[in-house]
């Protein structure tokens, strides 16, 4: 069964986000229990019945997933240091993890990019898995020039889309948000919805004041994690004061440097364009994944937007220097 009672599902998503946020640590059951603000002799049971899969198999799939997508996006990371920095205290537990939980080896998955499942999940993200994407992009050309002291790199391809990447530094942001876990891609009746009950409750609350900066925190990767266990949530940047109850709950998305890539986006070209990010650009920049959520930056100007069949997004991957 999955909890619908809002009292409920703050209480696993404020347990969910200090699993996210503390993966390379040790996780005790009475911690956790303690962050949720339940007794440990239930949460446990209660954990279960809403997410599926007990306590223990939610630390350790998350840890194994994000091994797997620092493998693919940071190949010259040994994996050991991968291994060490989700959470797994030797080379062998994480091995013998990663091929029950992936089939492969960590080594194969990195060779291969992935298992065949991932040609499902592209297509459920809106790209074709049958077209040769790496072949397309080569087809790209990528150039660096500096602006005003800062490195850009543009890119054209043979649809004549020019991609433009900037490396900012972000300072921490406190976000109210409402989360939403299964399939998302190109689901606009859907975002919608999120975004609609996130300002039904911002509004009384004084909190929507144009220019307004929203963002959706991309949890997990589609070409990883299965699609009825995705996580998203839809955020609105708030004072850091702000009370949060039931479902819409609170978060601070990190501070740091974020590799930018702005587009004008209709809803089937998302999935392409973070491909485009991770598969081409990152490889090619200089920098790797740092540990952190990646999200999607909106910055709404006024409170008629105009037409939403394409709109103005900013696809932001943490980086940092590759080592």
């Amino acid at each position: 069964m999955v909890f619908t009672d809002a009292a409920y599902v703050a209480r696993f998503n404020r347990v969910a986000d200090y699993i996210e946020r503390n993966l390379a640590t040790p996780l005790s059951l009475d911690q956790l229990a303690a962050v949720a603000n339940f007794s440990k002799f239930h949460f446990h049971r209660l954990f279960q019945e809403h997410y599926g899969e007990t306590l223990f198999q939610f630390v350790r799939r998350l840890r194994l997933e994000r091994a797997a997508s620092l493998l693919l996006a940071n190949r010259s990371k040994p994996i050991i240091d991968i291994a060490f920095g989700c959470g797994f205290e030797n080379a062998s537990a994480f091995s013998r993890s990663f091929r029950s939980h992936f089939g492969v080896s960590a080594t194969q998955w990195r060779r291969i990019g992935g298992t065949k499942t991932q040609a499902e999940r592209m297509s459920a993200a809106g790209i074709d898995p049958r077209r040769d994407m790496s072949a397309a992009w080569d087809r790209h050309t990528l150039t660096t020039t500096f602006r005003e002291g800062k490195r850009v790199w543009e890119s054209r391809g043979q649809d004549g889309r020019q991609r433009v990447v900037t490396v900012q530094s972000f300072e921490a942001v406190d976000v109210a948000y409402v989360r939403h876990v299964g399939p998302y891609a190109a689901d606009l009746d859907l975002f919608e919805k999120l975004f609609t009950q996130l300002m039904n409750w911002a509004a009384p609350r004084d909190l929507v004041r144009f220019p307004l900066d929203t963002y959706c925190l991309v949890h997990d990767s589609t070409n990883v994690t299965a699609e009825h266990q995705l996580r998203i949530s839809v955020c609105l940047a708030v004072p850091p004061d702000t009370q949060t109850s039931g479902a819409i709950g609170r978060l601070t998305l990190a501070g740091g440097s974020y590799a930018v890539l702005s587009l004008e986006l209709g809803p089937s070209e998302y999935g392409e364009a973070w491909s485009w990010a991770y598969s081409y650009w990152l490889p090619r920049s200089g920098y790797e994944l740092a540990d952190r959520p990646a999200f999607e930056h909106y910055h709404v100007a006024r409170p008629d937007p105009g037409d939403q069949s394409h709109q103005l997004v900013n696809i932001c991957l943490p980086v940092q220097p590759a080592t």
